[in-house]
């Protein structure tokens, strides 16, 4: 191992880590004569310091890499894959989660029962509530066919209670 290439790879890399300090604190101040100045929505304050201060050592973290000559193409292969899985989970699993939290929420405050007779004015659908489980009500019409209808509808369209 060349310990002078290496010497110089971590003096460059000090000085990396020591100029994202430095700019990380003219940020941080900055930002906080804003919020004190009032010029800035308290509302926005800590997100941004937040979004400021990971990214910087993001940005940080890779060019230290860089200096240390790691090919850093392989990290951004991979953190955008984990981000693409993360994704594709959290739009799979959205639906299932926002029916089950409906579920709950319908279960605790009990704006309809089963026996009850219900009516969805916007999707034709009216009848008497015959089951209610984890992901659907069960609404059976007049004509005695089941519509199974998505507990979070409840939440987002309005219902009338018939009797």
């Amino acid at each position: 191992m060349d310990w002078f290439a290496f010497a110089k790879d971590a003096i460059f890399a000090a000085l990396i880590i020591g100029t994202a300090f430095l700019i990380g604190c003219m940020l941080s101040r900055q930002i906080n004569r804003w919020h004190s100045a009032g010029r800035m929505p308290a509302m926005m304050f800590l997100p941004l310091k937040f979004v400021l201060r990971y990214g910087l050592v993001l940005i940080t973290f890779l060019l230290v890499l860089g200096a240390f000559n790691v090919d850093i193409g392989n990290f951004w292969n991979f953190i955008s894959a984990v981000l693409g899985l993360i994704a594709i989970g959290f739009v799979a699993v959205w639906s299932l989660l926002s029916n089950l939290s409906s579920a709950f929420l319908l279960m605790t405050f009990k704006p309809f029962k089963i026996g009850d007779k219900l009516e969805l004015p916007g999707d034709d659908i009216a009848g008497r509530v015959t089951d209610m489980n984890l992901m659907f009500t069960v609404i059976r019409d007049a004509e005695g066919r089941d519509n199974h209808v998505p507990n979070s509808i409840f939440f987002q369209k309005p219902s009338r209670k018939l009797n």
